[in-house]
């Protein structure tokens, strides 16, 4: 156990996975619980009974001992990052595709070379020249 001063930061991390594991059960109780009315609703009772008996035992199990949820958090968490670097993936291709794709193609359509990789074998340097402005103190006082 690590201590610091009066706070115990074994407990206080403790804490948060006990409100986590509460959250959890809670959330998960209700969702399915809504998802049971859901298929109730559109008479698919079979599945709704599952559903509400999956809501109750997640209420249930918080009300006598949340840390029995506790493995099925595990798993839900390995999923969930299983599922977020899928779905990261997913998107930063179509925000690729795009963007990108559709700027790269119309640079090429119009024949623009936006970096300027021309190599030119008179030149001396490939350096650009700036212009050169008046620098004064107003300019160091605010920079943005």
């Amino acid at each position: 156990m690590i201590t610091t001063g009066k706070m115990n930061l074994n407990s206080t991390n403790t804490e948060a996975q006990e409100k986590e594991l509460k959250t959890f059960s809670l959330g998960g109780g209700i969702l399915l619980s809504a998802l049971a009315a859901f298929f109730y609703y559109k008479e698919r009772v079979e599945i709704s009974y599952a559903m509400a008996s999956l809501g109750g035992a997640f209420l249930f199990v918080r009300l006598i001992n949340f840390m029995w949820i506790k493995p099925i958090h595990t798993g839900w968490m390995k999923f969930a990052h299983i599922l977020g670097v899928v779905n990261t993936r997913i998107i930063l291709f179509i925000v690729f595709i795009l963007t990108v794709v559709p700027i790269s193609l119309l640079l090429r359509l119009f024949r623009k070379d936006i970096l300027d990789k021309n190599l030119q074998k008179e030149a001396v340097t490939y350096w650009n020249d700036r212009p050169k402005k008046e620098m004064n103190i107003k300019h160091y006082e605010r920079h943005f």
